[in-house]
């Protein structure tokens, strides 16, 4: 028997559980600890709100710990928690997890506000005819990656959170003569500019 699934697309969102002082820690230099968790708290919601609306399968990766609040919150999104010692290994993990599943996949994180259920379901097209599908980040990273088979390779010798993410991936890509896509260049909000220019924005994808 044949899984619902077979033809469907699951999404990853990895999340660091809010917590004052341990969330946008850049941002919160310049609007405090306080306000920074707040814009965290609607980062997440935002994301978690236009990720349901896709009507497709959803993977939570937490870190530190589950947060049960938005485990009940969103109940049919199947929670996990992220495992690995740098970025690249906990996407590779949870990539590994989630394609044994399922035939396509896609990561995001909770950054990126301008994310939407359009725009996942495009990423989600995307990767019917590509290998990789890759939304680049205007800080050099990147907002989402979709993958049909886990591709160690881009999640190696990565220097995450710098502004050669993107590139370097890219490369490896290139490299290794695979098909791929890019989405639309977006913006994440790190700095309080990024915050203000989202307010000022009316962002349709």
């Amino acid at each position: 028997m044949m899984s619902m699934w077979q033809n469907q697309t699951a999404i990853i969102v990895f999340l660091r559980v809010p917590e004052l002082g341990k969330v946008k820690t850049r941002l919160a230099k310049t609007v405090g600890p306080e306000k920074a968790l707040q814009i965290y708290e609607y980062l997440v919601e935002k994301t978690l709100i236009e990720v349901q609306a896709t009507d497709l399968p959803v993977f939570l990766y937490f870190h530190p710990h589950v947060d049960e609040v938005i485990v009940k919150r969103f109940p049919k999104f199947f929670p996990r928690l992220q495992s690995g010692t740098d970025l690249g290994l906990k996407m590779y993990h949870a990539f590994e997890e989630v394609l044994n599943s399922y035939p396509k996949s896609m990561i995001i994180g909770t950054d990126c506000p301008y994310i939407t259920k359009d725009l996942l379901i495009k990423a989600s097209q995307l990767l019917e005819k590509n290998d990789v599908v890759v939304g680049p980040a205007l800080d050099g990273g990147y907002y989402l990656l979709g993958l049909k088979n886990n591709i160690r390779e881009i999640f190696e010798d990565i220097s995450w959170g710098s502004d050669s993410v993107l590139d370097t991936t890219i490369d490896v890509i290139r490299k290794m003569q695979i098909s791929y896509s890019l989405l639309p260049r977006l913006s994440d909000i790190d700095y309080q500019e990024d915050w203000e220019i989202y307010q000022q924005s009316n962002f349709k994808f």
